[in-house]
Order: structure tokens, then sequence, then C-alpha cells
């Protein structure tokens, strides 16, 4: 339907002008014309939550109306709609300036943010575009190449904590070490990243028996153990206690733990380089201010949290989902 878009460019546009449509700076056939001009033009006060199409779940939407139809000689008749997911960053805008005399030109903006498919090789620098991706598609997760995995662990805990150190060192013939994480304490974890391929099943007490090996050998006490296997076995997450009681720490992070510490890595306002397009300077400055911000209220937990021992690495979730009660 829509032709490429350079890569650098995270939406697909259309516009027109005197009722001509252009896609990404194509013209398009009159089906695709008839659809836009309907889906542009609708009463944006008609249009019902709708439903993320990747996540399911609500999309905010934000409005901005300045001429009403009705009103006797209104000075605009603009109108422009936002649906934002909050949860994996998929955006859809609409809307334009009508005019409100028969002779008065006519302008039109539709966009879609573009759900780009990535290489498994991603390289480093695109945590954030990563995150997105593997929202929309959970399944992606057993298929990332395992190093660019690690390297995106990495970002994952560097964005998740404040005050902490975070060293991707995994390599062939690593001896099971992937990444170093030292918190707030100054406490060292060894973290072992396993990409499995199939998400059923259960991380097993293997490789709680490979972090365990490599932390006796290194002379240290504290391991994570992050995969992309739903769940641990339940011998594993036994068999962590009795390691707890010789003094070792391990703790368990599986797939649904990792997905939600995504969040940090989620961008509060990816529709703003659309706002940056000219068509925008004829719009007006107002509705580039009004669609600019993030108009979500501020969460104290937005933040980076402080690493803490006791509590685990993700303290927001119960050990027992978290960590298997290990080490307490």
């Amino acid at each position: 339907m829509t032709p490429r878009m350079p890569k650098h460019v995270a939406f697909d546009l259309a516009l027109t002008s005197g009722g001509s449509w252009k896609v990404n700076g194509r013209k398009v056939e009159e089906d695709v014309s008839d659809f836009l001009n309907e889906w542009a033009a609708v009463d944006i006060h008609a249009r019902a939550t709708s439903l993320c199409t990747f996540c399911g779940i609500n999309l905010r939407i934000k409005r901005l109306c300045d001429g009403d139809a009705g009103a006797e000689e209104p000075d605009y008749n603009r109108r422009f709609i936002l649906f934002s997911c909050r949860r994996c960053g998929h955006w859809q805008f609409a809307g334009g300036d009508w005019g409100t005399r028969c002779m008065d030109p006519q302008r039109a903006v539709a966009a879609n943010s573009v759900l780009a498919r990535f290489e498994t090789t991603l390289p480093d620098g695109c945590a954030g575009e990563l995150a997105q991706h593997l929202r929309r598609n959970p399944s992606l997760w057993h298929e990332i190449e395992p190093q660019a995995l690690e390297r995106f662990v990495a970002e994952i805990f560097r964005a998740n904590y404040r005050h902490v150190e975070v060293v991707h060192v995994g390599r062939p013939a690593d001896r099971g070490t992937d990444v170093v994480f030292v918190d707030d304490d100054l406490t060292r974890w060894l973290i072992q990243v396993k990409r499995r391929g199939h998400a059923t099943g259960s991380e097993g007490f293997s490789t709680l028996q490979n972090i365990l090996g490599t932390l006796a050998l290194k002379g240290e006490r504290h391991g994570i153990i992050v995969t992309t296997a739903d769940s641990f076995s339940y011998q594993a997450r036994a068999d962590a206690v009795s390691a707890a009681a010789q003094g070792f720490r391990v703790r368990f992070v599986a797939k649904a733990a990792l997905d939600r510490m995504l969040d940090p890595l989620i961008p509060k306002c990816p529709w703003h380089t659309l706002l940056a397009h000219p068509v925008f300077r004829e719009l007006g400055k107002d509705v580039v201010a009004y669609f600019s911000g993030d108009d979500r209220q501020l969460d104290i937990f937005d933040e980076p949290r402080s690493f803490s021992r006791e509590a685990g690495v993700c303290s927001f979730l119960p050990d027992s989902v978290a960590w298997g009660n290990a080490g307490r």
C-alpha cells in the first residue's frame, strides 16, 4: 500500500492539498485516496477508543479542534487526533485544516508509526527501537542473535537502575559470564544470559549448576540468570535456595520479568519526528506545541531505581515471581 521510506524515518506519512493524496511523497491509487479522505476527515469527536494493533490495550487519545464547523465564521477549522500506545510506542495521527469558506484551501495529514523489521544482529545504540519491536512481536525474544541479546540485557539493567555499573563481557569461551553488574553497594553480580528457541518449557538445573561453577571458580558470591524461557524449573528454584545456604545468591529473571524491565526504554513521545515535518509549519505552531508534550502523569517509578540486594533486581515484582524465593 505504501512505498518504502528512508530507513531513518519512523513513520509512513500521507499528505493532501486540493484533494490529491501522496504517501511518502508518491501519488497513490484512487481507492487509497478514498480511504485516506475518509480516515482523515472523519469527525474526531466521534471516534471511539481504539485498541493497539500489537498490544490489545486501550490507546491514549489526544484531540485538538480550534474551529467548530457550525460556529459563525470561525477563523480556523482545524481538527487533529493522536492515538498512542503507552506500552509499545505505536501511534497514529490524523487531521487537517478544512477551511471555513468554500474557496479556502484544504490540507490534511495522516501518519502511522512504522514497525521496522530489524536484523537480529542489531548494532549498539538501538535499545529503544529494539524494546518497541519486542513489545510488538514477543516471539522475537527467541530469534535475536545470542550476543546481541547479551548486549541488550546490559542496556536493560543500565536503564532500570541508577548508581550502578553494567559491562557486557560476553564472548566465545567467556566461562559463563555475559554481563558484569555492580550494584550501588559495590557488590559484583555475574549475569548469565540464555536465549531459548521456544517460550514453552523452563530453564533447568544445568544452567544454575553452570553459574554456580563460574561463581566458585572466580571467587564470587552473587549471580543472576536471565532467560527468554517462561519460567525456571522447580528443581532449579529449590537448588537455588540450597545454594543460598552455602553463601551463593543466585537471582532468576524469566521472560515476563525481563519484559517488564523494558518500560524505561520505551520512548515517551515517539511521534516527535512527525512534528518536525515542514507541513506542520503551515498547520500552525500551536498544533506542534500541543502534540509535542507527553500527557502522562508523572509516576515516581518512571525514574531508575536503586538496586537492592535484599529485594533483588526486579524489586517491583514479588520474590516468588522474580526469583522463586531463591536466596531469602
